[in-house]
């Protein structure tokens, strides 16, 4: 089934797009590793040395156990992240569905500055963005990004964050949303406090600290100067 989606959605042809039968998933008398490692032999990687995620939550145990058994002549080596340091540069197809992703976050931000409101419940709200996203613009749709939209409570909690309770949103405190947005597979992120009650000045100096951040400890590369990075910080004043 992810073979026929993979052809659905990449620019190779059917000849270089790979899968395993069905037999193989979720089976406690084969696993995927093997039949991976059965095409790479026959393309005669065998006994060259082959990179794999070690510290990635797709790569198991199992399969790191089952690849080495299956390739006794081949040197593993952990190759964790450099899929995506050769993806940091990105391409003008990408880039431009990257903004296009970006328009249905700032939707999202809108629904919430419009339904936001003391005692609202926070699995309502969420429920509103979610709706959001997956309609996206009048000229593209969303889509459900790899992650739900997290609400973080309070300023008092830093590291907490939740997608949706039904504790209702508090008048007196902040709320800090961290969301995606998703279109063609292809995601972007935005996060924005907002204060329910009087205007904090430590927020709006964040755009600021934020963009010295990121200036200040990203390379200046094309994935940067094409693509414009704003952060900001809302104060919503509503009644009761």
């Amino acid at each position: 089934m992810d073979g026929f989606g993979a052809l659905r959605t990449v620019y190779m042809d059917e000849a270089s797009v790979l899968s395993y039968h069905d037999d193989f998933v979720q089976s406690t008398e084969r696993h995927p590793m093997q039949d991976l490692a059965a095409k790479l032999g026959d393309r005669g990687y065998g006994n060259t040395r082959i990179g794999v995620e070690m510290e990635n939550y797709y790569f198991s145990a199992k399969a790191y156990m089952t690849l080495v058994a299956e390739l006794p002549d081949a040197t593993i080596e952990d190759a964790t992240a450099l899929v995506n340091w050769q993806r940091k540069v990105k391409s003008d197809a990408e880039i431009a569905v990257m903004r296009k992703a970006a328009r249905i976050v700032e939707r999202m931000h809108e629904c919430i500055r419009e339904r936001i409101a003391p005692g609202i419940r926070k699995n309502d709200l969420v429920a509103e963005i979610y709706a959001t996203s997956l309609r996206g613009t009048e000229e593209f749709g969303g889509d459900y990004p790899a992650i739900v939209p997290l609400l973080q409570p309070d300023e008092t909690r830093p590291r907490h964050t939740s997608h949706g309770t039904t504790n209702p949103c508090n008048g007196e405190r902040v709320l800090f949303s961290r969301l995606r947005g998703c279109t063609a597979v292809t995601t972007s992120h935005c996060a924005e406090p907002l204060s329910l009650a009087h205007r904090r000045r430590h927020f709006w100096t964040q755009p600021a600290r934020v963009t010295q951040r990121v200036t200040s400890h990203v390379p200046s590369t094309r994935c940067w100067t094409d693509l414009a990075f704003s952060a900001r910080a809302v104060a919503v004043t509503v009644s009761d």
